[in-house]
């Protein structure tokens, strides 16, 4: 899924390099992947705000409010999304992490951001569909005990820490007001909503 031919296998490496310096995120990872958790990646922020920090010269965590974990399994219930969410926390003591379901995403999305969400068929489908290129990047373990990349827009904008609009995601509203809290933490390249609008 992380398209080599945009972004080149260094740029790819440097991604991992970066983000794999932060402990915690290799806690996450490491953890979801030795507690069996179906499917599950780390995703958005814990990934490409760990490798604004690495291009900045900052601490891996620093501005990292916590680190989201996808999921994918058949059973839509909250109570079993609610025991890998315990399961990931006690795993990982001190560190804040959300455990989601993608298979029940479409249960709550439009109460949440207004817009319908059809059911994902797998763990990572909404990486296409967040607010910019730039935050869809997920990393898990392989079966071998490596760090995989999973970035379906590649990481040529994550390493320019250039933020762009998906107009496939959410909207206007939700791009902008992300934008401006990441860019009270990091000196981001913004191009802005409007520029690419339909």
């Amino acid at each position: 899924m992380t398209r080599l031919e945009d972004s080149g296998r260094e740029d790819v490496s440097r991604v991992l390099e970066l983000a794999w310096a932060n402990p915690e995120l290799r806690m996450v990872v490491r953890s979801v992947s030795e507690l069996g958790v179906p499917h599950a990646a780390v995703t958005s922020g814990a990934v490409f705000q760990s490798v604004w920090n690495g291009l900045c010269d900052r601490p891996p965590s620093q501005g990292i409010g916590d680190y989201d974990v996808f999921y994918f399994e058949s059973d839509l219930s909250a109570e079993r999304e609610q025991f890998w969410q315990a399961q990931v926390a006690a795993a990982c003591p001190g560190i804040e992490v959300e455990v989601a379901n993608q298979a029940r995403v479409h249960l709550w999305y439009e109460s949440y951001f207004g817009y319908p969400c059809p059911p994902m068929t797998h763990a990572l489908e909404s990486l296409e569909r967040f607010l910019s290129p730039t935050c869809a990047v997920a990393i898990r373990m392989t079966r071998g005990g490596r760090p995989e990349l999973i970035a379906p827009f590649g990481v040529t904008d994550l390493l320019a820490m250039t933020v762009r609009p998906n107009t496939n995601a959410a909207g206007p509203e939700h791009y902008r007001a992300k934008v401006a809290k990441w860019s009270a933490k990091w000196p981001l390249n913004v191009v802005p909503w409007e520029s690419t609008a339909r």
